[in-house]
């Protein structure tokens, strides 16, 4: 998969067509006085403690429902802490490539987040 665009490997890893990270509805279009900037900002999240066996649960059922190359490249990179060339090598996808599961991952992460933690409105 080395030489495609990032979306394309990341479709092709997830085995689905490559998708907007955010649901693009979420932000201003081309009528708008700021295109392509949030329409409502997002609320902030609170301060969690990862400790907490309620969070660690709903990050543990996050990572379950991802596609298995996104839990991956998450564990590898933010969990275990290992360097980006590292974990893409051993996906077999570029740095760029990486980057790119790494932020669809992670807003999945987020939006099982809210959703587990009542959140839904803020995404």
């Amino acid at each position: 998969m080395k030489g495609l665009p990032a979306r394309e490997v990341t479709a092709a890893v997830a085995g689905a067509d490559p998708t907007p990270t955010v649901d693009t509805d979420r932000f201003q279009d081309d009528t708008q006085p700021y295109p392509g900037h949030w329409r409502d900002n997002p609320a902030p999240w609170p301060s969690l403690d990862p400790a907490n066996p309620v969070n660690l649960t709903a990050v543990q059922a996050g990572l379950a429902v991802l596609p298995d190359t996104w839990a991956r490249a998450v564990r590898g990179h933010d969990v275990e802490g290992r360097p980006e060339a590292e974990v893409a090598a051993e996906l077999g996808v570029t740095p760029a490539q990486l980057r790119d599961l790494l932020n669809r991952a992670r807003a999945e992460l987020r939006e099982h987040l809210a959703q587990s933690r009542g959140r839904g409105e803020d995404r």
